[in-house]
């Protein structure tokens, strides 16, 4: 198994663009958080959020939005 982290995002908030439905539990529309890591694995790309309320989930690029980053 390949699995590839980067931490270019790591702090950045990010906002859910719809309802994300993981195995933690479901992200709801608009919902706020903070980027973890990106993780490249077997073609696919993605990112570990921590969400405000405390659940912790992987998500794709295309169910977020970046509304503010850490620099």
């Amino acid at each position: 198994m390949s699995l590839a982290k980067n931490t270019a995002a790591t702090g950045n908030r990010c906002r859910t663009n719809r309802l994300i439905r993981t195995h933690a539990g479901n992200v709801p529309p608009s919902a706020v958080g903070t980027i973890l890591c990106e993780i490249h694995n077997l073609g696919r790309h993605m990112l570990q959020v921590r969400w405000d309320d405390g659940l912790c989930a992987y998500v794709f690029p295309d169910e977020i939005e970046i509304v503010a980053t850490n620099q």
